[in-house]
């Protein structure tokens, strides 16, 4: 039995189970995957991406390193996020898209220690799908910083702070301006495909 629960100011999972682990796995398999095909026929709404940043950011805090196929299955969701992004062109939907899912990235992996990005990063080869998605979202906060109070607020603190636990090696190549807020990282780094 899965059961959903509203999301207070301290965290709150929405999603519970009370099955065997087993159960459990494929409960959260199946419901995933039904996210990640809705998200693909691009019918999703700003606050039903919210919720689903929402349920991966419970399976990222409860499982730091879920087992596969739930982790693929969130890989591929990334993927579909990146999708939904959508053009430029329509710049108010894109804005808030990028919000959206700015906001849902720095939920889901601030909770996680670097350690365990760096085994899925060296694990799991559809790890790209999400280097992706943070290549772009951290290009539109350049773009789109002046427009969005949400924006200038995470990429003060933060943003970069998860794009050095993302990429410790390196931050994005995209990633180029000053960083006030972090003035160890130089301001034009390439990163090393």
């Amino acid at each position: 039995m899965i059961s959903l629960t509203f999301r207070s100011v301290v965290h709150v999972p929405y999603i519970s189970c009370s099955h065997s682990n087993q159960t459990c796995i494929e409960t959260h398999v199946q419901l995933f995957h039904s996210l990640k095909n809705i998200i693909a026929a691009r019918v999703i709404t700003r606050q039903n991406a919210s919720e689903i940043w929402a349920f991966l950011t419970d399976l990222y805090v409860k499982h730091p390193y879920p087992r596969e196929p739930l982790l693929t299955i969130t890989f591929g969701i990334f993927e579909q996020f990146h999708l939904w992004l959508g053009p430029p062109a329509d710049m108010p939907k894109y804005r808030e898209h990028v919000e959206t899912c700015i906001i849902g990235v720095t939920q889901v992996f601030t909770a996680m220690n670097g350690a365990n990005i760096s085994t899925l990063r060296a694990e799991l080869p559809s790890f790209f799908k999400l280097d992706r998605l943070v290549s772009e979202l951290n290009d539109s906060i350049g773009i789109l910083e002046h427009q969005s109070a949400v924006l200038r607020g995470l990429n003060k603190r933060r943003w970069p702070e998860l794009m050095r636990k993302l990429f410790p090696a390196a931050v994005p190549a995209l990633y180029t301006r000053e960083l006030e807020a972090a003035p160890e990282i130089p301001s034009r780094i390439v990163r090393n495909l």
